[in-house]
C-alpha cells in the first residue's frame, strides 16, 4: 500500500507540473530529445520502432515516427484492449485515428504487430511515463499496459528508452515484483 500511495504522490506532482508547460517548451525539448535519439546505436540499429501518440505535455516522439519512415523502419503505436491488455499496430501518414481516454489510437486494426512479427528483429520502445529513475524504473499512469507487455516479449530483442523532462527524474521511484525497467534514460536536463 506504502508503494502505491508513493506513486500517486509522484503521479500527481509531475502532472502539476507538466501542467505548466508552454506548448513552445514542449515542442523545444521534444525536438532536442527525439534528435538524441536519433544518434543512439539502439535507434540506428532499430528494424521496428514502438513509439506512442503523445498526449497531456509528454515528450512529442510523432518526429521518431517521420523518421523512422524516412530510414526504412517499421513504426508502430498501442491500441489497448479490456483487461489492461495492449498490442502494437503499424502506422503510416494516412492511418486514422480515434480518440480512447484521451489518447489517439488507430482507428483500423488491420497491421498488427504479433510477438512473431518481432522475432529476430532489433526493437526499440519508446517508453512513456510520469516519473523516471536513473536506475530504470519508471511509474507510468497506473493501468499496467507497458509492463504486462513487456513481460510478454521479454524473449525478444528489444531496448527500452524513456524520452523525458529533467523534472520527471527521481532518485528513486517506488516499484513492485509486477514493474518493467527500462534500458536507457534520456531527459531534458541532459541537454
Amino acid at each position: 500500500m506504502i508503494i502505491e500511495e508513493e506513486k500517486k504522490r509522484i503521479r500527481d506532482e509531475v502532472r502539476k507540473l507538466k501542467a505548466q508547460m508552454t506548448e513552445e517548451e514542449t515542442d523545444r525539448l521534444s525536438d532536442k530529445l527525439c534528435s538524441k535519439l536519433f544518434e543512439l546505436p539502439c535507434y540506428i540499429k532499430a528494424d521496428i520502432i514502438l513509439g506512442y501518440m503523445p498526449a497531456n505535455q509528454e515528450i512529442d516522439v510523432r518526429k521518431i515516427e517521420r523518421r523512422a519512415a524516412c530510414d526504412g523502419k517499421m513504426y508502430a503505436v498501442p491500441v489497448t484492449f479490456p483487461e489492461r491488455r495492449m498490442e502494437f499496430f503499424l502506422i503510416s501518414e494516412d492511418t486514422v485515428f480515434i480518440e480512447k481516454r484521451g489518447i489517439k489510437e488507430p482507428s483500423e486494426h488491420t497491421a498488427l504487430l504479433d510477438v512473431m512479427d518481432l522475432a529476430g528483429k532489433n526493437v526499440l520502445m519508446i517508453m512513456p511515463g510520469l516519473a523516471f529513475s536513473k536506475e530504470g524504473w519508471r511509474t507510468g499512469y497506473g493501468g499496467g499496459y507497458y509492463d504486462r507487455y513487456l513481460d510478454r516479449i521479454k524473449d525478444q530483442n528489444i531496448t527500452t528508452v524513456a524520452l523525458c523532462y529533467g523534472f520527471q527524474v527521481y532518485d528513486h521511484v517506488p516499484h513492485d515484483e509486477y514493474d518493467m525497467k527500462f534500458d536507457i534514460l534520456l531527459d531534458s536536463s541532459s541537454l
